[in-house]
């Protein structure tokens, strides 16, 4: 029997409730959007360490170890090319082309890991990433699945329509004259949410048919 690697992390109940305490930052007011795509580059990048755990500590069970050793390699690559981008643009030319003081302020207390909201997500990762290595069964053989490229397809399309809700949001993009002021935030939290549900819902099937 083989396994995505990791296993059991997508189950219903830890996505639903990473999806809930996001969006009870954000209606709260306690992140703003680069929490958001912030948080999901962690996401990822906490999962990619994860694997590489497996690769150094349960090496034996992994299928094809130079086809995992390559995953690994691209994939810490494109989150290094994604985290430049993140700070960047989210956290740098967006947040601070903001009126709102307070959303600039929260944008660089998460930067430095002084945001209450944003430590606790990150903690609920770590916490979800530790129970997959304690439950996996040392019997499982492993693949490298869940470490294409395709697997990061939830913070790429995050990052292309952060950028396009947000000027849409703004005002900004030409053409349109749409300004939701402090609602902006709130008004594209949705689609993020949805899209990550979506895509995760996806992974936990396909990862139950490949066991």
């Amino acid at each position: 029997m083989s396994m995505p690697i990791p296993p059991n992390r997508s189950g219903r109940f830890s996505i639903l409730l990473f999806a809930v305490l996001t969006v009870y930052w954000i209606f709260t007011g306690k992140a703003n959007m680069f929490f958001l795509i912030y948080i999901f580059w962690w996401d990822e990048f906490l999962k990619t360490v994860s694997a590489l755990v497996f690769r150094f500590y349960r090496k034996n069970q992994i299928e094809n170890l130079n086809n995992f050793r390559a995953s690994l390699v691209s994939r810490f690559f494109m989150l290094f090319i994604y985290l430049i981008f993140i700070v960047v643009v989210f956290g740098i030319i967006i947040s601070f082309s903001s009126d709102d003081k307070e959303s600039i302020f929260t944008t660089f207390q998460i930067l430095i890991f002084h945001n209450l909201a944003f430590n606790l997500s990150l903690l609920f990762i770590i916490l979800r990433e530790i129970s997959v290595h304690l439950l996996t069964d040392k019997s499982e053989r492993i693949t490298e699945k869940n470490l294409s490229f395709g697997a990061l397809m939830v913070l790429h399309v995050s990052i292309i329509l952060g950028v396009f809700l947000w000027s849409f949001a703004s005002g900004r993009m030409g053409g349109f004259d749409f300004d939701f002021g402090k609602n902006a935030e709130k008004f594209i939290i949705l689609p993020f949410i949805i899209i990550k549900l979506i895509f995760d819902l996806r992974n936990l099937k396909s990862e139950r048919q490949s066991v």
